[in-house]
């Protein structure tokens, strides 16, 4: 359980981190197609979301790749899978020439969340439970309504909506009912989906406002977003932790209002009635199901709908929103950037050319050596030795290179680590070699076969 939870966790992490970096992107994005049309912004977004999805996608079958190869017995270094750094040894861990190292500090901080896995994905699960059920519930309502809420309305309004369906390019037949359960105009169901319209809009808004509303509610089926928004609650329901990409979601929804609000207006020409129909539908503070695409949207979204519509200008994000897309960026990007130059906490799997490559000396013509060699030692350096050979064995510990102290060998120089016998990753000798090497002809030894001139 311990190990599937720190997968988990990597995990997370990592989606953090993709969605970051996709949701900054986004941003600029948005930014440089401001003077584009909605169509563009909109799809725009959904490559991106899409990019996302691919990402996690990968990552879920490179984990499990890994899972399997180790399963089945692979040849691998044996850092123990995602093995964190516990509490420092008694000793404590003193690196020569670094008594303060942030990049350091932030190893080991990042290493150390790993030790409360199962806590943080025990808590993830709790949460994931709720908004699972939420979306479950908010299905069985959409069924509910369907079947049970929904009534009849006059063959008129069916005549008129496949008219409608025709002129805006939709082939299947929509079915348009009213119902005393909803307050705002709705598209519900994703295979064959119905519009329903609230019965005090009906008895109490002029036609022409409400055939605004039927062309809209048609667009919506017309650009299959009913599928997208359920694809859109199914993401949320798993990465609700996520801020980059809940912003992203938020912004795929409101501009696919927008997309809409255009479609009609070129259709109908009808800017005077839309408006009036969008403001009739604000009245009503309406709560609608997240599942249902909705005609009228939260207050804040409508109201820069209807600015929009009237002063033909984008207005994309408030002040406030920018600077605080820019603070949460910045935090998540230096995270980002720190997580990514961190070695992943897991067996690194090594190539069979690198795992064959031993240093293989004749016995007569090497020594074993444990110090520091180089043509330029000073003697504080020299007197260090000890305390570095004791922090490198002890981070190796922690981070779960090595299992057994009382037989270890390893050489640290610029170009490569050799553990056991056996070389490291890059990942791996880039961390060591960024701490320990101080001068380009360092090698740092510990028990090690040396070969005599």
């Amino acid at each position: 359980m311990e190990e599937f939870s720190r997968i988990l966790l990597y995990f997370f992490i990592s989606s953090l981190v993709i969605g970051t970096f996709l949701g900054g992107v986004s941003y600029i994005l948005m930014l440089f197609s401001k003077k584009y049309t909605s169509i563009v912004r909109y799809n725009i977004l959904i490559m991106v979301l899409s990019l996302f999805v691919i990402s996690m996608t990968y990552l879920v079958f490179a984990i499990i790749g890994d899972v399997y190869f180790e399963a089945n017995n692979v040849y691998s270094m044996s850092i123990e899978r995602f093995s964190i750094a516990n509490n420092l040894s008694d000793n404590g861990v003193n690196i020569a020439g670094n008594s303060f190292d942030i990049w350091s500090i932030f190893q080991k901080g990042y290493y150390k969340i790993y030790n409360y896995s199962f806590e943080i994905t025990l808590l993830w699960y709790v949460v994931f439970c709720y908004k699972s059920l939420r979306l479950y519930l908010g299905l069985r309502g959409i069924k509910k309504i369907i079947y049970k809420s929904k009534e009849e309305i006059d063959t008129y309004w069916n005549e008129k909506a496949t008219f409608f369906a025709k002129k805006i390019g939709l082939k299947q037949k929509i079915q348009i009912y009213k119902s005393s359960v909803v307050n705002t105009p709705m598209v519900l169901g994703f295979i064959k989906p119905i519009v329903l319209l609230p019965v005090q809009l009906i008895t109490g808004m002029p036609q022409a406002q409400i055939e605004v509303i039927i062309y809209h509610e048609l667009a919506h089926i017309k650009r299959y977003d009913p599928i997208v928004n359920l694809l859109q609650n199914i993401l949320e329901t798993v990465f609700f932790f996520n801020p980059p990409l809940l912003w992203l979601l938020s912004k795929i929804r409101i501009e696919r209002e927008k997309c809409c609000d255009d479609l009609v207006l070129e259709i109908t020409n009808n800017k005077k009635d839309y408006l009036k129909a969008l403001y009739s539908c604000a009245e009503l503070q309406i709560e609608s199901n997240k599942l249902s695409v909705a005609f009228a949207s939260e207050n804040e979204a409508l109201l820069d709908r209807v600015k929009r519509i009237v002063s033909k200008k984008e207005h994309l994000y408030t002040k406030t929103q920018t600077i605080f897309f820019y603070m949460l960026t910045t935090i998540f990007l230096v995270a980002s950037v720190a997580f990514t130059s961190v070695s992943k906490p897991s067996k690194e799997i090594i190539s069979k050319e690198k795992t064959e490559n031993r240093e293989t000396f004749s016995e007569e013509k090497t020594v074993i050596f444990t110090g520091i060699t180089s043509e330029n030692l000073t003697e504080e350096e020299g007197k260090n030795i000890v305390e570095t050979l004791k922090g490198i064995i002890n981070k190796m510990s922690e981070e779960g290179l090595i299992q057994d102290k009382n037989e270890l060998s390893f050489l640290i120089d610029k170009d490569k680590l050799m553990l056991n016998g056996k070389q490291v990753s890059s990942k791996i000798h880039a961390i060591y070699k960024s701490i320990y090497i101080k001068k380009n002809d360092w090698k740092i030894c510990y028990n090690y076969k040396i070969k005599l001139n």
